[in-house]
């Protein structure tokens, strides 16, 4: 297995079937708990905003014109095995 470097990679083969539950904590997604097979650095989550905010002039839409928020991974895992993701801030990702 090599070397555990948390305690949540602790026999993780043995739960390989099983999702990690993640908890999302401030900005707009604060209190979302999902489940997902790997834990990544960050999350990002697309923002809410005005379509004409995020279109050219041509009314194609501009994904990258999309504000993020990003979630990054503070390696807090609770008692019920949540591990916890704190709100960074927004972002334009390009």
């Amino acid at each position: 297995m090599g070397v555990v470097t948390s305690l949540s990679d602790l026999n993780r083969e043995e739960w390989a079937d099983k999702p990690y539950l993640i908890e999302l904590r401030g900005g707009r997604m604060d209190g979302n708990r999902f489940r997902r097979n790997k834990l990544a650095i960050t999350w990002c989550v697309p923002e809410i905003v005005e379509p004409s905010l995020v279109t050219d002039a041509d009314g194609i839409f501009r994904p990258e014109l999309v504000p993020l928020s990003i979630y990054r991974r503070t390696g807090i895992v609770t008692d019920d095995g949540v591990h916890i993701y704190q709100f960074e801030g927004i972002e334009l990702i390009n």
